[in-house]
């Protein structure tokens, strides 16, 4: 017997060895126990003040795509074992992680920038006129089209809630050559949406191995670089979480405005009461009578 075939029948044996392992301790746990976290965990929805839902659910799913990041990478730079033949079979074990963790990782981060899409345009919707969402962008905020809320908030929203904070601008003493607030979609945003988009145009395509036709999802995705599609969707999140950002602070702008305007109406309704002569019948203006 070669050498080669013996490392390959002594590899697999190893692997056997393991395989007999994780069944002998499945069969000693119970499913209660082997499923239950050490502690028991509870937690209450969460509803912002204003009643939406959005906004903390973005922020919860955010956390997610950080989470498996962090454990591959503590994987990748764990230690490896001297032996080369357990460094081998180590680095397979990595490399089999990644491809487990890719598209969760991926779905993760698709929901979560669905979500806060949809945060965000309720966020800005809450400072233009025009009242409520209706008709077709109303339909989409419970619809998963992620080209659709995108194209909805750059196009048509952000332009109008330009020129909503023009008014502002003198206030504010900004500096610069062209003081004001810059919403223009970069190329590089974009074209990580429109990835996100080839990849999973209907938030179906990550969640199952194959479509309702029976075709393979993911076909034309064999691979996926995972540092560099959460750098780039880390700075689409960031971006919308800061338009989220400015349109709460026009808002908290007005809603002082119209709290200071209706103060100041009541002192001066005040003072214009106390200011007039006070009525008086004409028993009390004739002088001397009781």
């Amino acid at each position: 017997m070669s050498d080669r075939h013996r490392k390959l029948i002594d590899g697999n044996r190893e692997l056997l060895e393991r395989g007999e392992a994780r069944l002998r301790d499945s069969a000693t746990r119970s499913r209660r126990q082997h499923h239950s976290p050490r502690v028991d965990l509870q937690a209450e929805y969460f509803l912002l003040d204003d009643g939406s839902a959005h906004h903390s659910q973005a922020s919860g799913w955010r956390m997610v795509p950080d989470v498996i990041v962090e454990m591959l990478v503590n994987s990748a730079e764990a230690s490896l074992d001297s032996d080369p033949e357990r460094r081998e079979t180590q680095q397979r074990f990595r490399e089999l992680e990644k491809r487990r963790l890719a598209y969760p990782f991926l779905a993760a981060w698709r929901l979560t920038i669905e979500v806060q899409l949809k945060s965000t345009i309720d966020s800005v919707n809450s400072v233009l006129p025009g009242g409520p969402l209706a008709g077709r962008a109303k339909k989409e905020m419970s619809r998963h089209d992620v080209a659709y809320l995108w194209s909805y908030l750059t196009t048509r929203q952000l332009p109008t809630l330009s020129n909503e904070l023009k008014p502002l601008l003198p206030r504010l003493h900004l500096s610069g050559p062209t003081p004001g607030f810059d919403f223009t979609v970069t190329e590089a945003d974009e074209a990580t949406i429109q990835n996100l988009v080839r990849i999973d145009p209907d938030g179906q395509t990550l969640r199952y191995d194959s479509s309702l036709d029976g075709k393979r999802n993911l076909a034309h995705t064999p691979s996926i670089d995972i540092s560099e599609m959460h750098r780039q969707l880390s700075d689409v999140y960031a971006w919308l979480s800061d338009i989220s950002g400015v349109a709460l602070s026009v808002r908290i702008v007005r809603e002082c405005e119209s709290e200071i305007e209706a103060i100041e109406a009541h002192l001066e309704n005040g003072r214009t009461s106390a200011a007039k002569p006070s009525r008086q019948t004409p028993e009390e203006s004739e002088p001397g009578r009781e």
